[in-house]
Formats: structure tokens, C-alpha cells, sequence
């Protein structure tokens, strides 16, 4: 009987912590933007790898990041929503009239799925 308790406590305490942890949008919100952004950087860096090393050439891809970046965060803020199911939640982007999940939060963090690789790679011309 005693093992029965201690196995139920346990378990309570858990949904408890879960409960408690549950990531909120500003989470969601901030981990896809931090995805997005190192995706863009990336992106940066290999296109500086293959063009010439003049200033006017780093500075207009300083521009560029600039305006990027705010795109991102404008992206961000107007597409990416979360469902919150108490124990847990989904990261929803809206993108091209279609909902689509592409993140799960639980205990204070984030994880995306490739389902945010494959909508960067589709708007890929």
C-alpha cells in the first residue's frame, strides 16, 4: 500500500511541475525567433563565403541582416500563436492562410520540429 501512495504523490507532483512550467506564447514566440535568426545568420555566412571581402559589400550585407532581423521579429510577432493544453502546448505558425504545428512546450522549454525547416525551405525560391 505504501508503494501505491509514494507512486501517486509522485505523480501528482509531476502534473504539478508540468502544470507550473508550462511555457507561455512569449516562450514560443522566442524560440522560433531565435531558430529564425540563427537560420538567417547561417544563411549570411555562407553568402559572405562566396562574395568579395570590400566594404561596401559587408556593409550592405550588415543592411541587409538589419532589415532581416526586423522582418523576423514583425514574422514573428504576427504568425506564431500557442495552444495551451495546461500540461503542455503546441507552437502554431499561420503561414499562407494554413496552421500548422511546429513546436511543443513543456517544463519551461521549447522544442520545434522540422516542420519549421521544411516551411523555410519551401519559401525557398
Amino acid at each position: 500500500m505504501k508503494t501505491k501512495h509514494i507512486f501517486l504523490a509522485g505523480s501528482v507532483l509531476l502534473l504539478l511541475i508540468a502544470a507550473i512550467t508550462n511555457p507561455d506564447l512569449q516562450v514560443h514566440k522566442e524560440t522560433v525567433r531565435t531558430t529564425l535568426k540563427a537560420y538567417l545568420d547561417q544563411q549570411m555566412a555562407d553568402s559572405n563565403a562566396q562574395t568579395a571581402d570590400n566594404e561596401w559589400s559587408k556593409a550592405g550585407q550588415g543592411f541587409g541582416n538589419l532589415l532581416a532581423s526586423a522582418l523576423i521579429d514583425r514574422l514573428v510577432d504576427g504568425a506564431v500563436t500557442s495552444e495551451n493544453y495546461v500540461l503542455f502546448s503546441l507552437t502554431k505558425v499561420t503561414w499562407e492562410g494554413q496552421e500548422k504545428n511546429i513546436g511543443f512546450g513543456a517544463f519551461g522549454n521549447v522544442w520545434l520540429s522540422k516542420n519549421l525547416k521544411d516551411l523555410q525551405n519551401e519559401s525557398r525560391p
